[in-house]
């Protein structure tokens, strides 16, 4: 029964790939509970009102993170649901290396119900503010975007709470994992770090937010990685708001009372490591969001959304700058006649101006759903741009499912039922809409059933 539900979400699924001349492929790699590596695939299309859609595609088995490997097992998928690989052009991915799992301060205390009863009362009595909620210490995960900031923040917020209890317990007897943890977060580069921490995470979070939108505008997301770069580069001339007020806490080798181990020489790899960071960060940002891809992206939003267009007589000029450009780059991966679009452009351009209180999304429909006789090379960078896909976050939508799924009871899980079970949860109907008709028909009419 489960084969047969998947089977029929998965032919409307296809409904949508078949009717889309374009695709954008979404992919990224995970590990499952029993440690196999995976490869999870979103496809961003339009459904047949020409609205882009983001569909599960498959969460398959892969033997490394190679890109030879990983390719075929695109090719593989694709080939089993007779999808022409030629529709995917564009793509979307996460190419960076997973955070590692080491021994620290969550696990100490996660694994101890004993301690962390004893840093959560400390935390209370600490705790001035009645507004202030106790926070749990948070274990980043190696694919959740905002982890990172959530464990900062606890372990700021709980600073003294965490501070004290480990004091505590490295006074006792075999205790060694507690002083060793101690050792390390009463040092002044631990506490400004954590600090520079909060403030840079605010900003960067900030821009993952955002990135979280299933249908994120194109247009927006120069100006958002620029803006952030912005703002990471201030931080190598001005401390935040949270670092500023950690520096003027520490006395004489004391943070709020408790010792520090405050050298200059800390403080100096604190600051380098501090500068290290930020560029290490942008210059990622530069490397998953490449500029010449976007740069084309965006001025096909200059070109086509009708938000641009010039109200006074310098529309009859708009644009022949970069029209050229844009019809070179994509007419050899696109099947565009640049002498016929270099002549619809103008008569393009006048039917956009009409239409300014449209969005980007909503022109590109109605052109595409009307006007795509008219202007069949326009309809191309419009249903490019539509499908599109400028962010990985779906396939850390998907890891989360697939943990959902795949669990420490339900470890013997194969992959194919666990990529059945996440299409189903993900692109199946709510119950309440839920036909059985298409599923119950595919049911009876499998071979081999169990009697």
């Amino acid at each position: 029964m489960v084969d047969a539900i998947s089977d029929s979400v998965e032919d409307t699924i296809l409904r949508d790939i078949n009717f889309s001349h374009q695709l954008g492929l979404i992919i990224d790699e995970t590990t499952d509970i029993t440690v196999h590596k995976k490869l999870c695939m979103y496809i961003k299309c339009l459904s047949e009102n020409n609205t882009p859609v983001l569909h599960f595609l498959d969460n398959v088995a892969v033997l490394d993170g190679k890109a030879v490997t990983i390719v075929k097992a695109i090719e593989n998928s694709f080939k089993s649901k007779d999808i022409p690989i030629t529709k995917i052009s564009s793509l979307a991915t996460d190419g960076f290396v997973m955070m590692g799992k080491h021994g620290g301060i969550f696990k100490f205390f996660n694994n101890s119900a004993v301690r962390y009863n004893e840093l959560k009362q400390l935390q209370e009595l600490l705790d001035t503010d009645d507004n202030l909620k106790t926070l749990s210490l948070k274990q980043p995960a190696s694919f959740r975007w905002l982890s990172l900031g959530a464990a900062v923040d606890a372990i700021f917020a709980s600073y003294l709470a965490i501070y004290s209890t480990l004091d505590s317990l490295a006074a006792g007897k075999d205790s060694p994992e507690a002083k060793g943890l101690l050792q390390k977060i009463k040092t002044v580069t631990f506490l400004l770090t954590t600090a520079f921490l909060k403030d840079v995470l605010v900003t960067v979070n900030r821009l993952n937010v955002i990135f979280q939108r299933n249908n994120l505008d194109v247009s927006a997301v120069m100006s958002l990685v620029s803006s952030t770069q912005e703002r990471l580069n201030f931080y190598k001339q001005k401390d935040g708001p949270t670092l500023t007020s950690v520096y003027s806490q520490i006395n004489n080798s004391q943070y709020k009372d408790l010792p520090l181990n405050d050298k200059q020489t800390l403080r100096m790899q604190f600051q380098n490591s501090a500068t290290a960071y930020l560029t290490n960060i942008n210059n990622n940002l530069q490397q998953r969001f490449e500029p010449e891809s976007l740069s084309h992206l965006g001025t096909i939003n200059q070109l086509l959304n009708p938000e641009h267009m010039p109200t006074d007589n310098s529309i009859l000029t708009y644009g022949e700058d970069k029209l050229p450009e844009i019809l070179t780059h994509f007419k050899d991966s696109l099947p565009i006649d640049v002498s016929r679009a270099t002549t619809n452009y103008l008569d393009l351009k006048l039917l956009l101006r009409q239409q300014k209180s449209l969005t980007f999304q909503q022109m590109a429909t109605q052109i595409l759903n009307n006007y795509s006789d008219e202007y069949p090379d326009f309809a191309l960078l419009y249903e490019l741009l539509l499908v599109s896909p400028v962010t990985s976050v779906a396939c850390e939508r998907g890891f989360s499912c697939q943990n959902r799924i795949k669990t420490k009871l339900r470890s013997r899980l194969q992959p194919e039922t666990v990529s059945k079970l996440m299409r189903v949860q993900q692109d199946g109907p709510a119950l309440a809409d839920f036909n059985p008709t298409s599923s119950l028909t595919k049911f009876l009419d499998q071979r081999n059933r169990r009697k």
